[in-house]
């Protein structure tokens, strides 16, 4: 009762090694990452540790796509929360530091 199709087709998917859009790259992390910012409405980036504590806090203000580096060099290894707020959105997101 198991059927299969088989077709000539020499395509391949090829995963992408673009961070996605406002996301952070890389996570896991040994410290430094970045936020791509495909949303010019973000205007701040938040890291807060797991207790709630702000580690950082940066305005963003330009307002075309970018790559925008994190160095998080001086914390201890755990769990982050990277909140990115704009005009009508905010955007909370895990970055775990190894």
């Amino acid at each position: 009762n198991f059927i299969a199709r088989l077709l000539n087709d020499n395509s391949t998917v090829v995963p992408s090694s673009r961070p996605p859009d406002n996301g952070l790259f890389p996570n896991p992390t040994d410290g430094s990452f970045a936020v791509t910012l495909s949303d010019a409405n973000i205007t701040e980036l938040i890291v807060q540790d797991a207790l709630g504590r702000t580690i950082l806090k940066r305005t963003i203000t330009r307002a075309r796509p970018i790559s925008y580096p994190v160095d998080l060099g001086g914390e201890p290894a755990g769990v982050y929360l990277v909140t990115l707020i704009g005009q009508d959105q905010i955007r909370t997101t895990r970055l775990v530091k190894r």
